[in-house]
């Protein structure tokens, strides 16, 4: 790649991740008018259970690939191999924890949330090897497009939830369909 446009796709992606940031502010402004405090809370809750697990268990696959000098499909087959067996960890860690989670901080709508949850890790273990290939290339622009359709798919169906019925469950199925619409649209982004 040039020099002009490593630095046209870098300033994409940082114009994407911005955009992104604001999605996501002008969401939870809006949010906040449908939603409780309460609400918030839970999802928070259950979001640092949900990050501790993936924490622990993450494995630097993307950039382990990107160092390679090259990705063969057997490379990447491992990859996506590997990424959806830590999501299936994950997932299932958050459905055992569920109900010991939500009996020990009095919060029986935990456990609800904790079971929704699986669906977020197990996301970016069916996303796309294939992107490495971009990255590696430093074209930043299908990250850049994944991102930002499952930030505005998120934003979409929680305002949409907000509007409709409110409470906790606007804020678990945008944080589901998120990560969900990223990944398949990297299929279509990088088959």
């Amino acid at each position: 790649m040039k020099p002009g446009g490593i630095a046209q796709s870098a300033g994409l992606m940082a114009g994407a991740q911005l955009l992104a940031k604001l999605i996501d502010i002008l969401t939870l402004l809006v949010l906040a008018r449908f939603l409780t405090p309460g609400d918030f809370g839970l999802v928070a809750l259950a979001s640092a259970v949900l990050l501790s697990l993936a924490a622990v268990t993450e494995v630097p696959l993307t950039e382990a690939l990107i160092q390679r000098r090259t990705a063969t499909q057997a490379d990447l087959s491992a990859a996506f191999t590997l990424s959806l067996l830590r999501g299936l960890l994950v997932a299932a860690l958050l459905t055992a924890l569920a109900a010991p989670l939500a009996r020990l901080f009095g919060e029986p709508r935990l456990g609800g949330v904790l079971n929704t949850f699986p669906l977020i890790p197990l996301a970016p273990g069916c996303a796309s090897p294939a992107m490495v290939h971009a990255l590696r290339a430093l074209a930043y622009r299908a990250l850049a497009c994944s991102q930002l359709c499952g930030r505005l798919a998120a934003c979409g169906i929680m305002l949409s939830v907000a509007f409709a019925e409110g409470g906790v469950r606007a804020l678990v199925a945008g944080l589901v369909a998120g990560p969900l619409v990223t990944a398949l649209s990297t299929h279509l982004l990088a088959p």
